[in-house]
């Protein structure tokens, strides 16, 4: 499928057969407490990281090196040294990384187990040729703790080997407070290590260290000085002989969660492989629900298997830099059709760091809950909620007590309508929602930040919350709560209708001065996507009209741009959005989250053309408009639109993006039209034209459903043979097969 690699035939792999792809393609490993970031050679950070965002990185660089004794001869099996065989396989929970060299073949697999805060790597070494092998391995890591580049700059790391525990272990000092420990620790008995980064390092670098290049590592300890983790372990194998040598790297509070780990992995040979099964089998089971045939192989594999692994990263680690609320809880919302129990454990915990007055911070790290002033975050809560319930069927789930973060609690109902009255009666002028310092766009952070400022697409998205709301109240029979939500909505429409069309379209934002940003007005930033979108989903008047002017002015080859006449300089009344480079993001890129409000909108309206070039252009793997060189098994968050030069269609950042929620909602929910309901399950299908046939295997409340779709000459839905109103819930009983056939006219 591309020239850099391919799916594995199951759809769980992509193997990539070159370390030169267009830049690293990542792999993402994790666990509640601990991340682990590795590309194509081995290379990324990993962490671990408490309720509260406090981090520990545990690797800055991780290297495995082979030494010839009787040559001389060494490489790394990171696969960053040219060998005779080459690739990387990335799967569910692993990434493994294989080459030939010097009669050597090398296996290098990293994986995070279920639970403890460290990395396991797995190494196997097979001699291919026909002499006997005097080999060293190198293992090396430098953490955070002890990696100041500043050159003679103070450490605060003591670092030494523990022979009990066969292992290199760095440490802050005794009477830290929240004293930490860095670890590197191998089954085999190591013939040499090293703490101190100018013994093993020294002039050379983590990619070829002096140690590894002499041969032999210094057996050095380090006091109050730069430090590493370095491991060596004396190797020799007979022709047709191999070994394998398991290696974790890790952090910890105490010692005597290493001797844990050790004693959990390390005591018997067959222990990590245990781990490891027991992880791909568990991921692989969290992408059970939602099997897709489309006529695109590659969107089925793409859609089926790696972008459910993606949002399952976002409803834990959200964008994994930090602690982004308003990232969890839409990661949740798309989740919920996934695995409703994983997607309500989740809700729960990240509803316990709402505010008491309803709204909620921006993020939780280092610490700190940072409300950061950003008036989002709440808004996608009651659509989370109503996700939740209304895939699992449990509005029972609406009177569960859930905390606040300062200990106090409610209901999850509570959670929901504290959120939407918050977003109430944080209005300014002309009724609408206040900005602050940045709704979803973060970098408009200046235009509100004096209070006064409002938002005309968080007001939109104050419509849709207080609609989910409105429903939630309905289903617990509150119907004071319901007329409220409803008039409610009424104002905010009939508010913004008045006040924020522009003539063609709708305007983005009143600054603090009243100023309007994203009208015909401005001399920059004249359209905005986001406000033309989301009139449509929160059915204002005109909206349709907004998004045709907002297609005709913004699409191009790479997709739909997020603003026409992107800032090319500084404002200083709008913010950030303005400093970066017109084509870079927000400012006038092919921001991928926009992208997909807009494909959800073209389904709202029918527009099956336009769903179609919409799927197509957003795709990493699809090159119909353009030639993208992006990880394909993974959304980016955006390609880059700056004009004339190499930058146009390159990619931003892989996996952490909202892109890979919203776009399985578009699908799931608005493409192929599976309406999940408090009162059960709908089809409202907006299919691509081209899509002639196609099907679906989904799972609802127990109940499993193969739905299929014909595009032709007729129209009507058939349930096991029976015909029915396609308007109608389709019947659902758990433990029974749904055969639904839907037959939609292909005009």
């Amino acid at each position: 499928m591309t020239t850099y690699g391919q799916f594995s035939e199951d759809g769980y792999e992509f193997i990539i057969n070159t370390t030169r792809t267009p830049r690293q393609w990542y792999n993402y490993l994790w666990n509640d407490n601990y991340i682990s970031i590795v590309s194509q050679t081995g290379q990324g950070q990993a962490f671990s990281q408490d309720r509260l965002g406090n981090r520990s990185q545990a690797v800055l660089e991780r290297m495995c090196f082979i030494s010839d004794v009787d040559t001389g001869n060494y490489w790394n099996i990171n696969g960053l040294t040219p060998s005779d065989e080459y690739s990387c396989t990335h799967g569910m929970g692993y990434s493994l990384i294989q080459q030939r060299k010097n009669g050597i073949a090398s296996s290098y697999r990293i994986f995070v187990p279920e639970q403890q805060t460290c990395e396991i790597w797995t190494v196997t070494l097979s001699n291919q040729s026909d002499q006997r092998k005097n080999l060293r391995l190198f293992s090396y890591t430098q953490p955070e703790i002890a990696s100041q580049s500043t050159p003679q700059a103070y450490y605060s790391v003591d670092a030494s080997y523990d022979k009990a525990l066969n292992a290199a272990v760095l440490s802050t000092p005794e009477n830290m407070p929240e004293r930490r420990h860095h670890f590197l620790m191998s089954d085999q008995v190591a013939s040499g290590y090293d703490t101190r980064y100018d013994s093993f390092i020294g002039t050379g670098s983590g990619h070829n260290p002096d140690a590894v290049l002499d041969g032999a590592c210094r057996n050095s300890e380090s006091r109050e000085d730069r430090s590493i983790a370095a491991l060596q372990s004396d190797i020799t194998l007979d022709p047709q002989d191999s070994i394998t040598v398991q290696i974790i790297a890790g952090n910890a509070n105490r010692l005597e969660e290493i001797t844990s780990i050790r004693d959990t992995f390390l005591a018997e040979k067959t222990s990590v492989e245990r781990e490891y099964s027991k992880v791909k089998s568990q991921i692989i089971a969290q992408t059970a629900n939602g099997d897709f045939a489309t006529p695109d192989p590659t969107l089925n594999t793409f859609a089926s298997i790696w972008l459910k692994r993606q949002i399952s990263l976002g409803i834990q680690w959200a964008r994994v830099r930090h602690n982004g609320f308003r990232d969890q809880i839409q990661d949740i919302s798309a989740y919920a059709a996934i695995d409703a129990e994983a997607a309500t454990k989740q809700l729960k915990r990240v509803l316990s760091y709402q505010y008491p007055a309803g709204n909620a911070p921006r993020t939780w790290i280092d610490g700190e809950i940072l409300l950061k002033d950003f008036s989002d975050n709440h808004s996608w809560i009651a659509q989370a909620v109503y996700d939740v319930v209304a895939e699992s069927g449990q509005v029972a789930l609406l009177d569960e007590i859930v905390e606040f973060n300062d200990g106090s609690s409610a209901s999850i109902y509570e959670h929901v309508m504290r959120s939407v009255d918050y977003m109430w009666q944080d209005r300014g002028m002309y009724g609408l929602s206040l900005l602050h310092s940045g709704d979803w766009n973060d970098c408009l952070e200046i235009a509100g930040s004096q209070g006064k400022g409002v938002s005309i697409w968080l007001s939109m998205a104050y419509c849709v919350a207080a609609g989910y709301a409105q429903k939630l109240a309905e289903a617990l029979g509150k119907e004071t709560d319901a007329e409220a939500f409803a008039n409610s909505i009424d104002t905010m429409r009939r508010n913004i209708a008045e006040h924020a069309w522009d003539g063609d379209y709708y305007v983005r934002a009143f600054d603090d001065n009243g100023n309007v940003i994203g009208s015909h007005s401005n001399e920059q930033a004249t359209l905005f996507l986001n406000s033309q979108s989301w009139a449509v989903l929160a059915g204002i008047p005109r909206a349709e009209e907004a998004l045709r002017h907002a297609e005709e002015r913004l699409n191009c080859d790479l997709g739909i741009l997020s603003v026409e006449n992107a800032f090319s300089k500084f404002d200083p009344t709008v913010g950030h959005m303005s400093t970066k480079q017109p084509g870079v993001g927000e400012n006038g890129g092919v921001y991928l989250h926009s992208s997909t409000f807009k494909l959800v909108a073209d389904a709202i309206l029918g527009k099956r053309e336009q769903v179609e070039e919409g799927l197509k252009k957003i795709l990493p793997f699809d090159h119909t408009y353009f030639k993208l060189d992006c990880e394909p098994y993974v959304f980016c968050n955006s390609y880059l639109a700056i004009k004339d030069t190499y930058r146009y269609g390159t990619p931003g950042q892989s996996w952490g993006t909202g892109t890979a929620g919203w776009f399985y909602k578009a699908l799931l929910n608005y493409v192929y039209g599976i309406k999940p309901e408090i009162e059960g399950l709908k089809v409202k299908p907006c299919l691509p034209p081209s899509w002639n046939q196609c099907a679906l295997k989904y799972n609802f409340r127990g109940a499993t459903y193969h739905f299929e779709y014909i595009q032709g000459q007729s129209e009507g839905m058939t349930v096991n043979g029976i015909t029915m109103d396609p308007t109608d819930f389709l019947p659902c009983e758990a433990g029974q097969d749904y055969k639904v056939i839907i037959q939609l006219k292909n005009a």
